[in-house]
């Protein structure tokens, strides 16, 4: 459903004061095997979904927390390749 809604959704966030450059993304199948993320900005979000092989079970992020998302994967990536525990903060 929220895909099938994407352009009315962004069209409602601009419409109510978020910029056109705020970072969004779009995650289908989090967590799954399957899983594709495809990150743009608001404006240019629908774009970003014309990518994506498949949209369900789909999540729209919208925000600066967009932004975090390099961090956690060199993260995860580090805590993969390490031979001692690691905590992730």
């Amino acid at each position: 459903m929220g895909l099938g809604q994407l352009a009315t959704i962004r069209d409602r966030l601009l419409a109510h004061g978020r910029a056109a450059e705020t970072p969004a993304a779009i995650v289908v199948a989090g967590t799954m095997a399957r899983q594709q993320v495809e990150t743009a900005s608001l404006a240019d979000l629908g774009e970003a979904a014309e990518r994506l092989e498949t949209t369900s079970p789909a999540l729209i992020i919208v925000g600066e927390v967009v932004g975090i998302r390099q961090h956690l994967t060199c993260s995860a990536q580090a805590v993969r390749g390490a031979t001692t525990p690691v905590a992730v903060q």
